[in-house]
C-alpha cells in the first residue's frame, strides 16, 4: 500500500510542477504586458492574459496589478484594472463552466468588459478624442486577441499541431505581432527584448520555410515594433528585407544564414543613414542571432517543431487514404456481425433430435405389431425407447439381447439393435459437423475483427501523416540527391507524441555517408536526430530518423532450465522498433523441454514480426492467438508478456495474456502488476490485460516467467543501497539464482528475468 502511495505521489508532483510551470509563465506575461504600450497608449493584452489563463487568471491579474503601482503608472491603467478584475469574478464566480470553454462566448465577454469600462471611464473623466477612439480599439483588439488564442489552443489540443493555414494562420499571426509588441517594451541590458525575439523567429522561418518564411515573419515583427514604438519604425522596416534575402541562403546552412543576416543588415543601416537608434538596431540583432545560435546545438524545439507545412493537397489525399481504411474496417466489422447473426439464427432453429422417433419411424411404421406395441401400449413402449436411448448415450453398442430384455415380443430385434447404432452413429457425425461448423464461423469472425483493427492501425499511421512538412521533405529531398542518392523519395513529420520523424527511401545501390546525412537533416530540421535505422529490402534502402529520446534503457538477462541438459520452455527477445520504441517480448510454452521451447519462441518470433511491420499491441496479441488456435500440434498454448517503452515520453505498457507477475521498483518501493487474463491459444476471444504506467529516472521494470517466485524479487529488490549500485544484468542474475534455489515453488519451473533501468539523457 506504501508503494502504490508513493507512485501516485510522484504522479502528481510532476502534474503540480506543470501546474506551478503555468501558472509562473501567466504571471510573467501579466507583468510584461501591463508595462507594454500600443500607438502610445495602455496595452489591452494584459486584459486578453487574465481571460485565457483558466485556473491562472488570479496570479496573472495579481502580477499585472503588481506591474502597475512599479512602474507608476496606476492611474492610467484604472480602466484596466477594473476589467481584469471584472473577468476574474465573471470567470470564476458567476459564469465558471460557460465562459471557460467557448472562445466567441469568452472573447465577447472580454471584449465588452473592455469596451464598458472604456466607456465610463471616457464619460465621467472626460478625455481627448484619439483616447476614446483607442479604448475602443481596445477592445476589439482585445476580442479578437482572446478569440484566436482560444481558438488556435484548441485546434491544437484537437489535432497536435499547429496548423499556419487558413483561420488559424490568421490568428497566429495577430497573437504573433501582439507579442512582439508586448516584448518590445521590455529592454535588458539595453537590448530590445521585442525586436531580438523577432530576429530569432525570422532566423528559424528563414531556415525552415526559406525566402518566403523569412519575409513574413520580418514583416510581422516590424509591425508588432511599430505598434509599441512607432519611433523606432524607420529601421526596423530592414527585418523584412533581411528575411528575404537570407531565404536564398538557407541551403548552405545555419552559420552562412546568420553571416548573410548580419551582413545585409549592416548594409541596410548604412543606406538608410545613421540615427540615434541604428547602433541599438544592430546591437538587437546581433543579439537575437546570438540566441539563436545558443539554443541547444542551434535546434529550435518545443511547440515551434510542431508547425504544420502540409499542402492542402497532400492532406486532402491522406484523409482520403485514412478514411478508405476506416471505411474498409467498419465493413468488415459489419460482414462479422452478420455472420454472428446467422449463427445466432441457425443454433435458435435446430432442435435436440429425438433418436427413438427416428427408429420407430423406420423400423415400427411398416411392423405387423405395430398396433400392438404403438396403440394397446402406447406409454409403455415409449418409456422403453427412451431408456434404448438414454443406454446408447452413455456409448454403449445395442444388441439383440438388449431388445429382447426391454421388448420381448418384438419380432424385429436385430434390426431394432442395428438401426439404433447406424441412427446414432450418424447423429454423432451430424453434431460434431455442426460443431466445427461452428467453430469455422467464429474463427473467420474473430479473422474479420482482427483485419478490422489492422486496417485501423493503418489508418491512424495515414492520419499522424497529416502533419507532413512539404519543405522541409524537399528540402531534405534535394540533399539526399546532392549527396548521390538515386530514386529519393523524403517524408518529414511530427508523429502523435510531438516527435519529428524522417523517413528515406533510395536505390540500394547509391553510396551515402549516413552520418554526415544525418549531422545535415539535424541541421535543417532544427531537432537533434539519432543515427537512422537502416533497413534494405531488394532494391530500396530505407533510412528511419526519430529525435533524440528523453530517456534510454540498460538492460539485463538470465535464464535457466528447471530440468539440467534440457531446452527452457520460455523465450525472449529484446525489439528495437525504433530509437523511441523499445519492447520485450517474453512467452512460457506450457510444460519445459523442446515442445514448451518451440510454443514460445513461435509466439515471440511471430509477435517481433507483426510489431515490426507495424502491427499494434492488441492487434498483434489477437493474430497470436488465432494462430495458436489453429496450429497442427496437440496442445499450442503460451503465455506472453508484451512490454512496450515510450522513450520520449517516459512510458511502460504492458499486455499480459497468462503471464506471471511483473514488478516496477521505484525508490525503494516495489509495484507488483499482474493480469488474470488465460495463455494464448486457449479461448477464441482474447481479453489480454493492459497497464500503462509513467516512468521516471532509475526505474527498474522487473519482468519474469511464473517460475520466479515474488519473495526472490522482494528479497534481491528490498536491499536498496545494493540495488542502486549494481546493472541491470547483476540484478537479472541474482533474482533469478535465488528463485532457483528456493523450495517454495511445488514443481520446478524454468526461470527467466528481464531487467531494465530506465536512463534519462
Amino acid at each position: 500500500m506504501i508503494g502504490m502511495l508513493n507512485f501516485q505521489v510522484l504522479e502528481k508532483n510532476e502534474e503540480k510542477i506543470k501546474s506551478f510551470s503555468i501558472m509562473g509563465l501567466a504571471m510573467v506575461l501579466g507583468y510584461i504586458s501591463s508595462k507594454g504600450s500600443i500607438l502610445g497608449f495602455n496595452s489591452p493584452v494584459n486584459i486578453a492574459i487574465v481571460s485565457i489563463s483558466g485556473f491562472s487568471s488570479v496570479p496573472a491579474f495579481i502580477a499585472s496589478v503588481l506591474s502597475y503601482f512599479i512602474n507608476g503608472n496606476i492611474s492610467e491603467g484604472i480602466p484596466s484594472i477594473c476589467s481584469m478584475l471584472t473577468i476574474v469574478v465573471l470567470k470564476t464566480v458567476v459564469f465558471p463552466h460557460t465562459y471557460n470553454h467557448s472562445p466567441f462566448s469568452l472573447a465577447v465577454m472580454s471584449g465588452a468588459v473592455t469596451l464598458f469600462f472604456g466607456t465610463l471611464f471616457s464619460l465621467v473623466m472626460p478625455a481627448r478624442i484619439d483616447l476614446i477612439v483607442y479604448r475602443v480599439f481596445a477592445s476589439m483588439l482585445c476580442f479578437f486577441l482572446v478569440f484566436f488564442s482560444k481558438y488556435c489552443y484548441e485546434n491544437y489540443q484537437k489535432t497536435g499541431i499547429i496548423s499556419i493555414k487558413g483561420l488559424n494562420g490568421v490568428g497566429l499571426s495577430i497573437l504573433y505581432v501582439m507579442l512582439v509588441a508586448t516584448l518590445t517594451s521590455v529592454s535588458i541590458l539595453g537590448i530590445n527584448i521585442g525586436r531580438a525575439f523577432g530576429v530569432v523567429i525570422m532566423l528559424f522561418a528563414v531556415n525552415r520555410y526559406k525566402h518566403i518564411g523569412g519575409a513574413v515573419c520580418g514583416a510581422l515583427a516590424t509591425c508588432g515594433v511599430i505598434l509599441c514604438a512607432p519611433e523606432l519604425a524607420k529601421n526596423s522596416l530592414l527585418l523584412a528585407t533581411s528575411g528575404l534575402i537570407c531565404g536564398a541562403f538557407a541551403s548552405f546552412g545555419i552559420i552562412a544564414i546568420i553571416i548573410v543576416f548580419i551582413g545585409v543588415s549592416l548594409i541596410s543601416l548604412i543606406t538608410i543613414g545613421m540615427n540615434p537608434d541604428t547602433f541599438k538596431l544592430f546591437a538587437d540583432l546581433i543579439a537575437g542571432a546570438v540566441v539563436y545560435l545558443a539554443l541547444p546545438d542551434g535546434k529550435v524545439t518545443g511547440a515551434l517543431k510542431l508547425v504544420s507545412g502540409t499542402n492542402k493537397a497532400t492532406e486532402i489525399s491522406n484523409k482520403t487514404v485514412a478514411s478508405k481504411l476506416s471505411f474498409a474496417s467498419d465493413a468488415l466489422s459489419e460482414v462479422k456481425n452478420q455472420i454472428s447473426t446467422v449463427t445466432e439464427a441457425m443454433e435458435k432453429k435446430v432442435t435436440p433430435t429425438q433418436l427413438g422417433k427416428l427408429v420407430r419411424d423406420s423400423v415400427c411404421r411398416e411392423c405387423p405389431m405395430n398396433v400392438t406395441c404403438w396403440q394397446r401400449k402406447d406409454s409403455e413402449t415409449k418409456s422403453i425407447f427412451t431408456q434404448l436411448q438414454r443406454k446408447i448415450a452413455c456409448m454403449e453398442k445395442l444388441c439383440e439381447d438388449d431388445i429382447s430384455k426391454k421388448l420381448p415380443d418384438c419380432i424385429r430385434k436385430e434390426l431394432l439393435a442395428n438401426t439404433y447404432n447406424l441412427m446414432y452413429t450418424n447423429m454423432l457425425f451430424e453434431q460434431s459437423s455442426s460443431r466445427k461448423l461452428r467453430e469455422m464461423r467464429e474463427f473467420l469472425s474473430t479473422q474479420l475483427e482482427t483485419m478490422g483493427d489492422v486496417l485501423n492501425d493503418i489508418s491512424n499511421d495515414v492520419s499522424k501523416l497529416l502533419n507532413v512538412d512539404v519543405g522541409l521533405s524537399s528540402r531534405a529531398s534535394e540533399m539526399v540527391k546532392r549527396m548521390g542518392g538515386e530514386n529519393q523519395r523524403v517524408c518529414i513529420y511530427v508523429d502523435e507524441r510531438k516527435m519529428l520523424r524522417a523517413e528515406i527511401f533510395y536505390s540500394s545501390k547509391s553510396q551515402i555517408d549516413v552520418v554526415r546525412l544525418t549531422v545535415e537533416l539535424s541541421d535543417i530540421t532544427g531537432c537533434d536526430l539519432e543515427m537512422p535505422r537502416k533497413v534494405t529490402m531488394g532494391e530500396t534502402t530505407r533510412l528511419e530518423y526519430s529525435e533524440r529520446p528523453m530517456y534510454s534503457l540498460s538492460q539485463g538477462f538470465y535464464q535457466a532450465s528447471s530440468i539440467s541438459g534440457q531446452h527452457s520452455g520460455d523465450y525472449y527477445e529484446k525489439l528495437t522498433i525504433n530509437n523511441t520504441e523499445s519492447y520485450v517480448i517474453l512467452s512460457d510454452g506450457m510444460g519445459t523441454g523442446n515442445r514448451a521451447r518451440l510454443d514460445s519462441m513461435f509466439t515471440v518470433n511471430l509477435a517481433a514480426r507483426l510489431l515490426t511491420a507495424g502491427v499494434s499491441d492488441a492487434a498483434t496479441v489477437k493474430l497470436l492467438n488465432s494462430v495458436l488456435q489453429v496450429k497442427c500440434w496437440e496442445e499450442s498454448f503460451a503465455t506472453l508478456d508484451l512490454v512496450k517503452f515510450d522513450l520520449c515520453g517516459g512510458y511502460l505498457n504492458i499486455l499480459k495474456a497468462g503471464a506471471g507477475p511483473s514488478y516496477l521498483y521505484r525508490d525503494g518501493q516495489i509495484k507488483k502488476i499482474e493480469g488474470y487474463a488465460f495463455p494464448l491459444g486457449i479461448l477464441s476471444e482474447t481479453s489480454v490485460n493492459q497497464i500503462r504506467n509513467k516512468l521516471f529516472k532509475n526505474d527498474l521494470v522487473i519482468i519474469c516467467s511464473d517460475g520466479v517466485s515474488e519473495s526472490a524479487v522482494s528479497s534481491v529488490l528490498g536491499k536498496r543501497k545494493e540495488v542502486s549500485k549494481m546493472s541491470p544484468d547483476e540484478i537479472a542474475k541474482e533474482i533469478g539464482k535465488l528463485a532457483a534455489g528456493e523450495n517454495t515453488v511445488p514443481k520446478p519451473d524454468d526461470i527467466t528475468v528481464i531487467c531494465s533501468r530506465v536512463n534519462k539523457k
